[in-house]
């Protein structure tokens, strides 16, 4: 765990499910406490030779603005669809798909970074930069 990280963000990675299958692949997240996706982002990235995380980020997604709440399950599929929230067995799933038309977690070197962003500054300015999905 790295300073700062999971333990104090109200989301966290639970698992990833279905690598190199891009009809099913997914991450899996937990929500910790109430909150806003519009906060996280998801980026892949690899490990250098040292062990140490790259700074090559690949893909990044940008969680649109969505509560969730406390034991939420949030599903964030590679892929193309519709994104939905819906009850199974008693837990509410909240869907997010990426819309890639290939895996992202193909490589066993792969890392999925989940990111809690602070503030953002975007240059030319606009009213609403990130609507969910690819930058």
């Amino acid at each position: 765990m790295y300073p700062g990280g999971a333990a104090s963000m109200k989301i966290f990675i639970k698992n990833l499910v279905e690598n190199g299958n891009i009809d099913e692949e997914r991450i899996i997240f937990t929500a910790k406490d109430d909150c806003n996706l519009f906060s996280y982002l998801v980026t892949d990235t690899t490990y250098e030779d040292s062990g140490a995380v790259s700074d090559k980020l690949r893909h990044t997604y940008f969680f649109p603005d969505h509560e969730v709440r406390k034991g939420d399950l949030i599903s964030l599929r590679t892929g193309v669809g519709n994104d939905i929230v819906y009850d199974k067995g008693g837990k509410k799933i909240h869907r997010f798909h990426w819309g890639l038309r290939r895996p992202v977690w193909n490589n066993s070197g792969d890392r999925a970074m989940l990111i809690e962003i602070g503030r953002v500054d975007v240059f030319p300015r606009s009213p609403n930069p990130f609507r969910g999905g690819r930058l």
